[in-house]
């Protein structure tokens, strides 16, 4: 496969990223079965562990894309954020790649 961006994984992206950005304004992690059905990981019938799998790989690329930005994982509740990188919590312990996904069963 090309190293290119495929321009259906470009609008995807944007799409998540405007999901994700709607969801930042009220300042809540989201559940990741709302950002999968949200963006549309899930259409053509994909199965949850290749959409979980397609999200994982698009937010790398939105880690390495947009360093202003953080992307909070929550595992204990299953939840994604977005959040400017200059923002804390208080807590630093959510830094870096606490987002990463669990594997699909």
């Amino acid at each position: 496969m090309s190293r290119d961006i495929s321009s259906s994984r470009l609008v995807r992206i944007n799409n998540l990223f405007v999901f994700l950005e709607s969801k930042m304004r009220l300042g809540k992690p989201t559940p990741l079965h709302a950002v999968i059905n949200g963006v549309g990981y899930d259409e053509g019938g994909k199965v949850k562990k290749t959409a979980m799998r397609q999200l994982e790989r698009d937010l790398e690329l939105i880690e390495k894309m947009c360093p202003s930005l953080r992307l909070i994982r929550d595992m204990k509740h299953n939840t994604l954020m977005l959040k400017p990188a200059r923002a804390t919590d208080g807590n630093m312990s959510d830094i870096g790649k606490s987002w990463v996904l669990p594997a699909a069963s």
